[in-house]
């Protein structure tokens, strides 16, 4: 997205610093409009980058994000699509993302995929279900303790299929599936090890758009659940998707905060798959990024997409408890209406 601060901040006569102990090098600041009365300056940092138009606090790192209809927005006090329109109107028409979300947003058939791999692949040399008596139980006792599945780890093995692998660059890694259109297209493996370098290892040349368990959610709406989370990782994803099922709940993983265009439109797919709300549930110091996430989603889709936090004493969703799982469901579900 192509947006100038430097233009928008003339044209809205909003007061700016160019220089100072709060401006860092290529920007320009402002009073933070989030934290309001609090900030005693301008600690609102602008990038001045037209092809990067990031923005953040230097007070409260919760203020800050990458898409500037959001800021705009607050710094007017306007609704969302005034701010779009405004931020839009900086575009030039062959702006992609413009016009991918304008295609997207009026595409009366959403049934058509994203573009992703089909070409079935197989798990690396060695792989063996972590169901399997052995070195298997190593990895359900990494489920049941380090991931707190507790006695429904091996449940957790067989629902999502999960392998694990002794050899070569593999080895002592939990293999995790990714399926498109129920085909195998590619695997993540982590490390189960305390003292492990790189946790994550990921199949060569797997496709970076995909998203983690989607085939799942898809099928777990033509069953009757209502609610899709979209969370960052795969651990996320399961725990959310696990203990969801029986509430009408599902789950999918963006693998990450840098999502793509092709992610967006994977998830604004699956949320037109008989969903009636989307909650966006990032890692504790990612709730900004999932309110802007939720905005754009709820644009795109025509569905109520909304964020929300884990619990305090977590750190992301893959750290709570079974419990909690089933109180944060329960309670948004109350709140939405669903």
């Amino acid at each position: 997205m192509r947006f100038s601060w430097e233009k928008f901040l003339k044209e809205q006569h909003i007061p700016y610093v160019t220089n100072g102990p709060n401006v860092a090098r290529g920007n320009w600041a402002i009073k933070c409009p989030y934290c309001g009365s609090a900030d005693p300056s301008q600690h609102m940092g602008l990038k001045l980058d037209v092809a990067n138009p990031a923005w953040g606090c230097f007070r409260n790192a919760e203020h800050r994000g990458r898409n500037p209809r959001r800021l705009v927005q607050r710094l007017l006090s306007c609704s969302f699509r005034q701010a779009l329109a405004i931020v839009q109107g900086q575009q030039s028409p062959l702006d992609e993302f413009a016009g991918a979300a304008a295609r997207l947003a009026a595409a009366p058939d959403p049934t058509p995929a994203p573009h992703a791999p089909t070409r079935p692949v197989t798990l690396p040399r060695g792989s063996k279900p972590v169901a399997e008596a052995g070195y298997g139980q190593r990895f359900v006792d990494y489920l049941q303790i380090d991931r707190g599945f507790g006695e429904e780890a091996l449940a957790v093995v067989t629902a999502f299929g999960l392998h694990y692998n002794l050899l070569g660059d593999w080895q002592w890694r939990m293999l995790i599936p990714f399926y498109h259109n129920h085909t195998l297209v590619g695997w993540t493996g982590r490390d189960i090890r305390r003292d492990a370098k790189l946790r994550y290892r990921t199949m060569s040349g797997m496709n970076k758009d995909l998203l983690y368990n989607a085939d799942a959610a898809l099928d777990a709406a033509l069953d009757g659940a209502r609610t899709l989370w979209i969370v960052e990782g795969p651990f996320d994803a399961m725990k959310m998707h696990y203990y969801g099922l029986e509430l009408n709940s599902a789950a999918v993983g963006v693998l990450g905060t840098a999502i793509t265009r092709p992610q967006i439109a994977a998830l604004v797919r699956v949320l037109r798959g008989n969903f009636e709300l989307g909650v966006v549930l990032l890692d504790q110091d990612m709730y900004a990024l999932g309110v802007e996430l939720a905005e754009e989603l709820s644009v795109l889709s025509g569905r109520r997409v909304i964020a929300c936090r884990p619990p305090p004493e977590c750190k992301d969703p893959g750290e709570m408890t079974p419990f909690e799982v089933h109180n944060i469901i329960t309670s948004v579900a109350k709140m939405a209406g669903v």
